[in-house]
Parts: C-alpha cells; structure tokens; sequence
C-alpha cells in the first residue's frame, strides 16, 4: 500500500512538473503567461535568429520566466546568463546568483552577484577588457564605488553610508589634479583638497556646514587667495602677490566681539567703537547652532538692521 502512494505521489508530480523544450514560437502568452499545449509552461523555451542560430534558451516554472536564461548575439557570442528568481514575496522577477553579460567581442562587459535577495557587488568593463567600475554594497546598499579610465589608472574613489556619499572621495582628472572632497550623509562637510601628481596643493578648504577657511594655491604651491566665511557668506578675502606679499585684503564683515561697546550719554544709547573708531559696516556672530548666524549691520557705531542667516536658505 505504501509503496502504492509514493508511485502516485511521484506520477502526480512529474506529471505537473514535467520538463518540456519547445521553440518559444510553438507556445503563447497570456496575461504574461507562457502557455504550451493550453499548459502554463514547465521547462525550456528558445528562440532562433536561423535554424541553426539560436538567439535565446530560458527557464520557465508555472509559465513564467523561473531559471536559467541566455541569449546569444547573431554571430554565436554570448550575451549575457544568468538565474532569474521571484522575490520572496513573489512579486516580480530578478536576477539571483551570479549574471553576466559580455560584449559581441567575447569580452565581459557587466558583471553582478546578489544572494538572499541582496546585491552583493557589480562590475562593469571597457570593451578592451579594462575594468571601468566596481561597487560593492553592504545589506544591500552601496558601501563604495571605485572607478578607472579605459588604460586601467584610477579615476574615482567614492564610500558610502546608507546609500549617500560619506566620508572622503576622491577624483582624478586627465589633467593630472587630484580632487579629495569630504562628505556627511551626502552633503559636502569638512576638507575639500585639490592636489597635482606631485602632491602640490592648489585648494584648500576646511569647510563646516558652510563656515571655515578658503586657500587657493599658484600650480608651484603658492598661495594666492583666502578667503573666510560663515554659512557660505563672505566675510574676509586676501590676494597675494607672486612673492607672498599682500597685494590686497579687503573685509566684508568682522567678528562682532571684535567691536567695544561704549555709552552715549547725550543719546542715552550704546554705540560700537572698532579701531577707535565709530563703527560702519557689517558683523557677524554665532547662531543658536552651527547652521546659522546673525549679521548686525552699523553704521556711525548704532546698529541699524540685524537679520539671521541660514545655510539651508
């Protein structure tokens, strides 16, 4: 009687999952379906660009594209293999496992790998086999990004932190400069350096949401402009001469405790004294946080407007 049952439940089950290989011509879609014989399809379909070319061999489970698919060029080179799956939630269809996809002259043009329904890494590669990209995730996000020029040098360095630029990246330009930028959680903050392949810098900038020191630099490593700001506004800017000296330093606002504050009896009202001096001008003074400021603008020494500045405005 047993072995009875374990004959039927085998019968039953090859009779279900029964592996067919037709020419993709002799069956029919249906609402995304691939029916052969009236029968969502259990096995193999292909296609021919000829009878003796074939263009196309996929996997199918149910009637749906489940498995092994490759696909050929006309002139017999492989295009691309790979393993579809559903999700897990059977959702839709994607690539698992490992895929790859070459170029009409045999050489691998794009490479991936995912498990557990996670990407784990992509390639992608110049047609004269030199590897143009490689990025690699962590849980499924970008983790970091490497890239070449087509005679295999280095062109971009970039890291990532939940799928947005963090930490240094760094770009190399065909010029021979080399760009090293700092980021958190996407956007630019703290050392911004342009250096040449023998490590001369000629920029310079240690920026904080907007606020910090500017240095632009000759290609000798001279250098030339300085520039100060506070949540990107301008408040200081110095130009230098090929000898070092200063050629010109002009300010657009100073720190307001710079100012000293004295007592007007006869207006009865404070006023702000710089260089001994009544003060005209602008000032500026730290916020609530380290995205804002307040600039006071003064002229003869009383304060004549105030307004607060954002670095998200």
């Amino acid at each position: 009687m047993q072995n009875i049952i374990i004959t039927f439940f085998i019968v039953s089950f090859l009779s279900v999952y029964a592996q067919d290989t037709i020419n993709l011509d002799d069956g029919f879609y249906k609402r995304d379906v691939l029916y052969f014989e009236s029968i969502p399809l259990n096995g193999i379909a292909y296609s021919n660009y000829s009878k003796r070319k074939i263009k196309q061999e996929a996997s199918y489970r149910d009637g749906k594209m489940n498995g092994s698919l490759k696909n050929w060029y006309k002139n017999g080179q492989l295009k691309e293999k790979g393993i579809k799956c559903f999700n897990s939630d059977s959702s839709r269809i994607k690539w698992c496992g490992l895929y790859q996809k070459w170029y009409q002259n045999g050489r691998l043009n794009y490479e991936r790998k995912d498990t557990l329904n996670m990407l784990l890494y992509e390639k992608t590669w110049y047609s004269n086999g030199v590897l143009f990209n490689e990025r690699i995730y962590n849980n499924g996000k970008l983790k970091q990004s490497t890239s070449w020029f087509d005679n295999g040098k280095i062109k971009e360095r970039k890291s990532y932190l939940n799928n947005t630029l963090n930490g240094i990246q760094e770009l190399h330009k065909k010029n021979g400069l080399i760009y090293f930028r700092t980021y958190n959680n996407g956007n630019l903050n703290g050392r911004y350096l342009v250096k040449k392949n023998d490590s001369t810098v000629i920029y310079d900038s240690i920026l904080v949401n907007g606020t910090g020191l500017i240095k632009m630099f000759n290609f000798k490593g001279n250098v030339i402009i300085e520039k100060n700001q506070t949540n990107g506004v301008l408040n200081s800017k110095k130009v230098f001469k090929k000898n070092g000296k200063i050629k010109s330093n002009n300010i657009y606002r100073i720190k307001n405790d710079q100012l000293v504050k004295e007592f007007d009896s006869l207006s009865m009202k404070d006023f702000f004294i710089y260089n001994s001096k009544p003060y005209t001008g602008l000032t500026y003074s730290d916020g609530d946080d380290d995205k804002s400021h307040k600039e006071i603008k003064y002229q003869n020494g009383m304060i004549i407007s105030e307004r607060k500045i954002s670095i998200l405005n």
